[in-house]
């Protein structure tokens, strides 16, 4: 599976409070399995966390460590689609009791500074050339 790199770059806020960092990109096409490295070129501390859809249906912060300062993410986040889930909250399992998967978009965001938001987009099947 193909190896992402996701910046996390400093920005200039468009309005008060606004973001003073960004992913870049803003939104990326993943498939399960695919690994994702953030690198962080700020000078502050940023962690990511799945915003939609909600944890259970990901795994809480990707179970990545904060990123510190000019550093990348570690360990490396391995992608994983996230799992429909019932009224209860609870993953939904089809008939040989797996979890069903959700493809398309995954919104995430640092949780230190929760104005900072990205996509995954995660794919099915690979794109054809």
């Amino acid at each position: 599976m193909p190896d992402w790199l996701i910046e996390i770059v400093p920005v200039t806020p468009t309005e008060p409070d606004g973001p003073t960092a960004a992913f870049k990109p803003a939104t990326q096409d993943v498939l399960a399995g695919d690994n994702i490295t953030w690198t962080n070129r700020t000078g502050e501390h940023h962690e990511m966390e799945p915003v939609s859809p909600k944890p259970p249906s990901w795994t809480g912060n990707f179970g990545v460590a904060p990123v510190p300062p000019d550093q990348s993410s570690n360990p490396t986040y391995s992608v994983v689609a996230p799992v429909q889930l019932d009224s209860n909250g609870q993953p939904v399992k089809d008939s040989n009791g797996k979890t069903i998967p959700v493809y398309g978009p995954a919104t995430y965001r640092c949780k230190i500074h929760p104005n900072e938001i990205a996509t995954f987009n995660v794919i099915k099947v690979p794109p054809t050339f």
